[in-house]
């Protein structure tokens, strides 16, 4: 037969193939290697993967090809971090090709040493020779066959055993063949399915599984009789799939299922002891998993391995979905852990093999058949606790583990404890701390304990530093001697050390002897020894300095030092400690430093203040006295202290404030510093009348005059800066400062040295915090007065004015803010509303930190404008008897029209003019009746409004009638009506009646004269309008013309008449005939020009013969 080889290479590659677990811990790594064959026609996978019982070789079998390798070179070159450059080679065996209709790749057993191995193709068994690379076929006669499944024995030692069956024909044969590949007529015909075929190839025991049964035979028997009958038979329901055997002890672990009873189908771990005739149940354990869903139950187990050392066997587990998965558990069937296996796509892996090698630190080798010709190689723990340790801890041997050396527990999890070195402590130095050394301490102080000398004796608050390091306090007194040992070092002791359950005994510890150094230290009120190994206080008997004992109770000690507390009245002098065995040390002539302690007070005025210093030593110095001098430095200058006791001394300061505040000794560490209090604002005094910007600052702890470089006077915006340059005196209780003259309320702060007025001291005291200078407004002036009709703008000057400006109209006591705009603390410009009278204007200054602090300036009286008249119609009158008077009209402006407010009255005498009709902003009329007779000439009007009053005097006259019969002037004049005096022609002034002409004329000539008669007013610098009336009456004025003179005061009131022989003569009384009664003559007498001057005129020469003639006759006369 022609043999064809080829050759192929395996490669390694390693995937993240999927594993499902489903137990509690992961036994098996997932991290696995995945070892393919290349070169492979993907129609031909390996349906099987068989390892030779020595787990040597390794063979992946196919329907054309059988592939095989050495297991340990594969295992090798998948475990490599670097794989050679060249591919495994692996040697190929393609089958007849009348193979081709393969159903089922079967079991392959082993011939010799390896040599040869055996398959069986459909109905053609192979021997294939590896030495020779041959192979030789037998027809086995079963070519009837549809559908089988057969099982193989290992090669015996005259034939191998199979088992075949047909499910079509319901055909199950457990078949011998012998060295020729021969079928006898031993053939064992049963009527269940096979489940199992396994050999004892030790004991030369075959173990035939059926359906609900299983069956020993003894394979040494050729005998068909014998073959046909077994040994020994189980028949209990149960179906056995896969087993391995422990032949020492001739035990058969197998994975099986109750067929009867098993709803859910579950399978079984069983143990079968066996012997060369009998078996028997040992132990049947569930497998305590279900496959994954929908599968409903696993169907049977396919392969199966055996680590005997440590007691671990793998199942191979397929559900009835064909989920295929791995089985770990100990040969107790305890510990058991379930995985699926999937690849990348999370299809299952079909598994075609499997067996462990433990040569390579525990590999598991599964084959497989669907992912790439590959097998997995994966690593698994052993089943004992804790993996014992790994590999490098310990071995697990029979689910016990063996430890390594230095490590212990039934886990091998724990290394023994290594000690290197213990400390020591000194003598009568207890409690102290020790300190261990070594290594493997672990990381859980609860698990650490240390005993000293021996086991009564606990070092205690262990304190686990880390795996190296143990610290421990010891309290016991293991060394009592009456004398320290001065020879001696000191003794010996034994450290036991425990981790957990695991114990070491370490080195000796000693104690260790005092020594003190020569060195004395003063810290303050406190000495300080040091030395080493300095035993505890309470061995100490004696601590003394000069002739006074220090109390035992003030001093501290270590092992290297202790410090006592010195009483405050300790001298200077020897230092000397004894302690319980009588031995003592001695320091000669200890010299003390004085100290300080605390200032009373910390924190002083900036007046004298009385100092009071606290410390110790200050009568140190030997023959030192209370009430002597002690020398301290106040910053750089020295100060003469008294001394009231060894540890107090006092002083008075000054009131000037110094900048350097230490006090300190000559030549030494110790110093105090005070400080100074915080100046405190307590209060403003503003003088009633403040115009002058006088303000007192009082409070405390200010500043001396000659330290007034040092002050400050802080304001904030819209001030920014400083009032020292106002400050007109000072002192530590008060400052005096002159206010600019636009200066308004705003907080304030004193800054003394530095120290503001707002900052609480130290001590906690002070700290007024900011102060707000509220002033009280003043107001000085108002102008313009406003119109009664409001809207107008007024400008309030003064000082320390604000925006917040009321109105007080006409004594209401209601007041009424004003729409202000703050221009300065000098100047606000306010909106005056509508109204009349008199009002009161009050500025408010608020404390915006204080609403209920609020200062009000005094109340400035005001008015708005009052009623202007501007003339009065008629300008003047003759006489004002009449019962009903006459009508007066008053022009002007600011005018208020209610009447109930206003009143008008009529020369000094008051005479009240009645209001008649409504009043306008511009005019009022009123009535005007008196039975006054006597008039001064210029009638004053007096018209008050909402009791504002004005005087109109130069525009109202009262009129006199002149002299002159039958005519005022008798024509000859002029008449001024305001004095009722002739101005008479030239020619007639004899008379004051202008009756008498200077010139001759004769008496018969009658001369025909017209009389005109003008009535004349002059304007006043008012600018009052003129008028002009025209009257017949001979009691009114006659004839006006109206003329303007610019004249200051009022031109006369004249009437110049030119006498004529027909004229009627003018009455000698008046009568004043009221202007508004219409019953009147129309020459009413009143005047109605005031503006110009009423008169007529002669010639110059009929004046001047007047005159002559009169002159002539009076000196006849006399």
């Amino acid at each position: 037969m022609k043999i064809i080889f080829f050759n192929f290479f395996i490669s390694i590659v390693v995937l993240a193939s999927s594993f499902f677990l489903l137990a509690s811990s992961q036994r098996i790594d997932l991290n696995n290697t995945i070892t393919s064959i290349d070169n492979i026609n993907p129609t031909n996978l390996p349906e099987k993967t068989i390892f030779s019982e020595n787990g040597k070789f390794i063979y992946f079998l196919s329907s054309n090809y059988i592939y095989y390798n050495d297991l340990d070179s594969v295992l090798l070159f998948s475990s490599s971090s670097s794989p050679p450059s060249s591919s495994l080679p692996t040697t190929g065996f393609k089958y007849p090709k009348n193979t081709n209709n393969l159903r089922t790749i079967t079991s392959v057993p082993f011939i010799g040493n390896d040599s040869k191995i055996i398959t069986i193709t459909n109905n053609y068994i192979y021997i294939i020779d590896i030495a020779q690379k041959i192979s030789t076929e037998k027809l086995i006669g079963l070519q009837t066959l549809n559908d089988f499944n057969c099982y193989i024995t290992n090669y015996l030692t005259n034939g191998i055993f199979i088992t075949v069956s047909d499910s079509i024909y319901s055909k199950y044969d457990l078949l011998f063949l012998d060295s020729q590949l021969s079928i006898g007529n031993s053939a064992v015909v049963v009527n269940q399915p096979q489940t199992m075929l396994i050999t004892d190839t030790i004991n030369k025991l075959i173990f035939y599984g059926n359906k609900g049964m299983i069956r020993l035979f003894d394979a040494t028997s050729l005998s068909s009789t014998l073959l046909k009958t077994p040994l020994f038979t189980i028949s209990d329901s149960v179906s056995r799939y896969i087993g391995s055997f422990d032949i020492e002890n001739k035990l058969l672990y197998t994975c099986s299922r109750n067929e009867a009873n098993n709803p859910t189908m579950k399978l079984s771990f069983e143990i079968l002891k066996y012997s060369s005739n009998s078996m028997s149940i040992l132990k049947s354990v569930d497998i305590n998993f279900s496959p994954k869903l929908p599968s409903p139950y696993f169907s049977k187990c396919n392969f199966s391995s055996i680590d005997l050392i440590q007691g671990q066997i793998f199942f191979t587990l397929i559900d009835t979905l064909q989920n295929q998965y791995i089985l770990s558990m100990d040969i107790n069937g305890n510990n058991q852990e379930l995985f699926e296996i999937n690849n990348n796509n999370g299809e299952t892996i079909i598994i075609t093999g499997l067996t462990i090698k433990r040569s390579l630190n525990n590999k598991l080798i599964v084959g497989t058949k669907n992912i790439g010709n590959q097998i997995l190689i994966l690593n698994y723990k052993s089943i004992c606790k804790n993996d014992c340790g790994g590999s490098s801890n310990g071995e697990c041997v029979n689910l016990k583990c063996i430890c390594e050396e230095g490590f212990g527990l039934d886990d091998c999890s724990q290394r023994y404890p290594v000690l290197s070195k213990v400390s020591s402590i000194p003598l009568k130095r207890t409690p102290a701390i020790i300190t261990i050394d070594g290594d493997y301490f672990g990381t859980d102080v609860n698990k650490v304990s240390v005993k000293i000398g021996n086991s009564s004796y606990s070092c205690v608050n262990i304190e686990l530093v880390n795996q190296k390091q143990i610290k421990c306090t010891f309290s016991d007194t293991l060394l009592d001697h009456p004398t320290i040992p001065k020879s001696s070092d000191g003794i010996y002791y034994n450290v036991f050390v425990t981790i957990g359950e695991l114990s070491v005994e370490s080195f000796k510890f000693k104690y260790l002897l005092p020594n003190f150094q020569n060195s004395i230290q003063q810290d303050f009120d406190k000495i300080k020894i040091t030395g080493y190994n300095l035993m505890d206080l309470q061995y100490q008997s004696l601590f003394k300095l000069a002739n006074s004992n220090i109390n035992k109770l003030d001093c501290i000690g270590t092992i290297n030092e202790i410090i006592c507390i010195l009483p405050s009245d300790s001298v200077n002098g020897d230092l000397t400690i004894s302690d319980i065995y009588n031995n003592s040390h001695t320091w000669s002539n200890v010299i003390l430093n004085p100290q300080l302690i605390s200032l009373s007070p910390s924190l002083i005025s900036t007046s004298p203040t009385d100092l009071t210093i606290t410390g110790l030593f200050f009568t140190s110095i030997i023959g030192t006295k209370i009430g002597d001098n002690f020398q301290l430095k106040i910053g750089d200058n020295s100060k003469t202290f008294i001394i009231k006791s060894s540890s107090k001394l006092e002083f008075k300061t000054n009131d000037r404030i110094i900048s350097n505040t230490t006090i300190s000794l000559e030549n030494s560490k110790s110093s105090l510093n005070f400080g100074y209090l915080s100046p405190s604002i307590t209060s403003f005094i503003q003088p009633s009348d403040n115009s002058n910007g006088l303000l007192r600052i009082q409070g405390t702890n200010f500043v001396n005059p000659l330290d007034k470089n040092l002050l400050q006077i802080i304001l904030p915006p819209p001030h920014f800066g400083d009032l020292i340059s106002n400050v007109l005196d000072l002192n530590v209780n008060y400052i005096d400062i002159n206010l600019p003259n636009d200066f308004i309320s705003s907080l304030i702060t004193i800054s003394i040295n530095g120290k503001l007025s707002n900052e609480t001291n130290s001590d906690g005291t002070g700290g007024t915090g900011l102060k707000y200078l509220n002033l009280r407004p003043i107001i000085t002036n108002i102008t313009p007065l406003p119109s009664i009709k409001g809207n107008d703008n007024i400008t309030i000057t003064g000082n320390y004015l604000t925006k917040y400006v009321y109105m007080i109209i006409n004594n209401n006591n209601n007041k009424n803010i004003l729409n202000c705009d703050f221009i300065s603390g000098n100047k606000v410009i306010c909106k005056v509303p509508i109204g009349s009278g008199k009002f009161k204007i009050i500025s408010e200054s608020v404390n915006p930190y204080n609403q209920n602090d609020v200062l009000t300036s005094k109340e400035f009286e005001s008015s708005y404008a009052p009623p202007n008249i501007t003339s009065i119609t008629p300008i003047g009158f003759f006489s004002a008897i009449s019962p009903n008077g006459f009508t007066i009209t008053i022009n002007g402006n600011n005018f208020i029209t209610d009447k109930s407010l206003t009143k008008i009255l009529i020369s000094d005498g008051n005479i009240d003019c009645a209001i008649l009709g409504s009043i306008t902003d511009t005019t009022i009329k009123c009535n005007f009746v008196s039975d006054q007779n006597q008039w001064t000439t210029k009638i004053p009007v007096n018209l008050t409004q909402n009791s504002l009053s004005t005087t109109f005097n130069d525009g109202f006259y009262h009129f006199t009638h002149c002299p002159g019969s039958p005519y005022e002037c008798s024509n000859n004049g002029k008449c001024n009506y305001l004095t009722g005096l002739c101005d008479c022609n030239h020619g007639y002034q004899i008379k004051s009646d202008c009756s008498v002409s200077t010139t001759i004329v004769s008496s018969t000539t009658t001369t025909s004269t017209t009389s005109t008669s003008t009535v004349s007013t002059t304007s006043s610098q008012t600018g009052s309008p003129s008028t002009t009336s025209t009257s017949s009456n001979q009691n009114t004025a006659t004839t006006s013309s109206s003329t303007s003179s610019s004249s200051s005061t009022p031109s006369p009131i004249t009437t110049t008449s030119t006498t004529s022989s027909s004229s009627t003569p003018k009455p000698t009384t008046s009568t004043s005939i009221s202007g508004n009664d219409p019953s009147s003559s129309s020459n009413s007498g009143v005047g109605t020009d005031p503006d110009n001057t009423l008169s007529s005129s002669n010639s110059y020469k009929s004046n001047l013969i007047l005159i002559i003639f009169t002159l002539f006759f009076v000196s006849i006369l006399f």
